[in-house]
């Protein structure tokens, strides 16, 4: 199983040296940075229509904003010496994390076609996926019990953002174990486990019906280790774990 940027990030962080920067006069005779954007998707490098960008002011609070075109692309124009909160979201792509952007003084004499100043690089966007399974590596539960473990918490948090920064979709948890003990208990003690995890996400704030909880016991194992074959531990605790797919975008 793969990890996703989310704990990595989740799912998805980017540079905060944006795509296109060079200085122009405004109309109102203030030399100002232009800033031309362009998403592509990850994996085929195709524009992406539709980004949603907004771009906040944090001196005063103010809020631009803007859609890319067809070609993936949106043009801003921002103060200098100021700092930018920059985010993208496209229902369809997980979104990039917060990129911060500083812009520098312009020197008066500077002119306004400055390659210098000139930055392009494209911005990629990870599609998302339904129905592909991703592992929460780290994620446990005390003995024979559905209490998270203080040391899983950060992992947890991470998914809860991730969640935050995607509001369109909704995912199920999934707690799984191996094939030691009784059938039924281990199927009960991981929909008690599955719910743990499912209230964790409600007190980071993400709605309660965005998350679907589900034990599945021993019946996924990934190994050969059925019941009445002997195993290892290792080979054991390659069964026991947490898991989350995303079941749909809205």
């Amino acid at each position: 199983m793969k990890t996703t940027f989310f704990y990595l990030s989740l799912f998805f962080c980017f540079s905060t040296t944006l795509l296109f920067a060079k200085p122009v006069q405004s109309q109102t005779n203030i030399l100002t940075y232009r800033l031309l954007y362009r998403f592509i998707d990850k994996d085929t490098g195709k524009p992406i229509d539709g980004v949603n960008v907004r771009i906040l002011n944090t001196s005063n609070n103010s809020e631009q904003v803007t859609i890319t075109t067809k070609d993936g692309e949106t043009l801003v124009y921002l103060e200098p010496e100021t700092t930018f909160l920059i985010r993208a979201y496209n229902r369809h792509y997980f979104s990039t994390d917060t990129i911060r952007l500083h812009t520098q003084k312009l020197p008066s004499d500077i002119a306004k076609e400055d390659k210098r100043r000139n930055i392009k690089r494209d911005i990629p966007l990870e599609k998302i996926n339904i129905g592909v399974v991703k592992k929460l590596i780290g994620v446990h539960f005390s003995p024979n019990s559905d209490k998270v473990l203080p040391e899983s918490t950060l992992i947890l948090k991470r998914l809860a953002y991730m969640m935050r920064i995607n509001p369109s979709i909704k995912i199920e948890v999934a707690a799984h174990t191996d094939s030691r003990g009784e059938d039924e208990y281990n199927l009960e003690l991981t929909q008690r486990q599955a719910n743990s995890l499912k209230e964790f996400l409600i007190e980071q704030g993400i709605a309660q019906d965005r998350i679907k909880a589900r034990g599945f016991g021993e019946s996924q194992l990934i190994n050969q280790c059925k019941n009445d074959i002997k195993c290892s531990s290792s080979e054991h605790i390659q069964n026991r774990r947490i898991e989350y797919v995303i079941i749909k975008i809205e």
